[in-house]
């Protein structure tokens, strides 16, 4: 087992100095060590993940405010690295150790001890958001006005018949498509005249829901790189 292992290290450190010259040291590292979990089980949750944590309902109203700079102290307090935000409505990327299940959990509670309130959180690795933005199927528009197109994040699954409840041409020009646990809306005449985030959230009932425009989507996925 000592000598597979040693001569995985020595194969992978002799690809290091190219490779960090293309991606940098620390992601070389967490590719090598990444190679090696399989035979060393108590590697097993590295490397850590970049995240995104969606705050749901934050800073719309004087009862509910969040300063993005107190936002940031506390993820740091909680062992969080590479924080950071993005606008005022509750954006945070950040690297961890933890699975995104457990980070929910940690992070609703932290919040709750921090500001006194009930603050939801919808949770998405790098991944995932990579897959949220290739998966738009309202592309062309979101390129012609990114404030008319919205992900609705879900922190969970809802059985898809929930979305029969909510009848589509009544909406229109409004229109919307379900993905994993995203759904994406084209909303033409904008965010405020639209009744179908209510509509959509009704039918998700009991899931979190949290939406941003397509702009603070693509910046956020930005920000995990």
């Amino acid at each position: 087992m000592d000598s597979v292992i040693r001569l995985r290290i020595s194969v992978a450190a002799a690809a290091t100095t190219a490779a960090t010259k293309r991606r940098g040291l620390k992601r070389v590292m967490a590719d090598i060590v990444e190679s090696l979990c399989p035979m060393l089980p108590g590697l097993s949750h590295w490397p850590p993940m970049r995240y995104a944590a969606f705050l749901r309902g934050v800073n719309l109203g004087p009862s509910r405010k969040v300063k993005m700079a107190e936002l940031r102290s506390l993820l740091e307090r909680m062992s969080l690295e590479d924080v950071g935000t993005y606008l005022q409505s509750g954006n945070a990327v950040f690297t961890a150790e933890n699975e995104a299940a457990g980070l929910v959990e940690r992070l609703e509670g932290a919040l709750a001890a921090e500001f006194g309130i009930e603050i939801a959180v919808v949770v998405r690795d790098q991944s995932e958001m990579t897959a949220v933005v290739d998966g738009c199927p309202y592309q062309d528009e979101a390129a012609a006005d990114p404030k008319k197109v919205h992900a609705v994040f879900l922190g969970g699954s809802p059985p898809a018949a929930v979305w029969k409840s909510v009848d589509a041409d009544a909406f229109r020009p409004d229109e919307f498509t379900v993905g994993d646990r995203v759904v994406y809306m084209h909303l033409p005449n904008g965010m405020a005249r639209t009744k179908l985030p209510a509509a959509l959230e009704k039918a998700a009932s009991g899931v979190t829901a949290t939406t941003r425009n397509w702009r603070t989507v693509e910046a956020v996925n930005d920000l995990l790189a």
